[in-house]
């Protein structure tokens, strides 16, 4: 059921709340949908003041979120749906998981006409992980699949982390070193 700014929802038998802002990947707009939905969600924390669990979709999105990145595809066309948009681009949820900036520049269309519930078709063009952070920032086009990400995100998943006894230092530049692998 619908609580003040979230959910009472059945845990195996036990009533816990779920705040709204960790029901969902995003923002949810329309808190009726949620209604009889099933969400998978960990235990955020316990309120002993009010004899309740506080549970977390969003919390469980965070936990399996790095190894489920992986499994994106450069080549694959997805379907996802506007949650927001901006000036400089519009935020899209896929896989009730992910969710991506399509900027401005990576749009077919035209940005204006785009609406928060719109439908629409992307690839994934780059994936950005900051380390420190943990941050993950999915970037999205409109204007088709990037060889260039693929090749580089295929390489990565392969070597990342492998030591090669057989590299040749092919050219020196101010931001690195370009090697040949043997």
């Amino acid at each position: 059921s619908i609580n003040d700014g979230g959910f009472i929802v059945d845990l195996s038998g036990v009533d816990c709340f779920m705040p709204g802002s960790l029901a969902a990947a995003n923002k949810i707009t329309n808190f009726e949908e949620m209604i009889g939905k099933t969400v998978l969600v960990m235990i955020e924390n316990y309120l002993e003041a009010s004899d309740m669990f506080v549970v977390s979709n969003k919390r469980y999105i965070q936990s399996i979120l790095p190894s489920r990145i992986k499994e994106l595809d450069f080549a694959t066309e997805y379907t996802g749906k506007i949650t927001g948009t901006k000036d400089y681009g519009a935020f899209v949820e896929w896989d009730e998981i992910f969710t991506g900036l399509l900027h401005e520049s990576e749009i077919s269309g035209d940005i204006k006409t785009m609406k928060p519930g719109d439908e629409i078709k992307f690839w994934v063009k780059e994936i950005k992980e900051n380390k420190d952070t943990k941050d993950i920032r999915i970037i999205l086009s409109q204007k088709g699949p990037s060889k260039e990400a693929k090749a580089f995100q295929d390489m990565k998943d392969k070597y990342e982390g492998e030591v090669f006894a057989n590299a040749t230092i092919k050219d020196v530049k101010a931001f690195g070193v370009f090697i040949e692998l043997t």
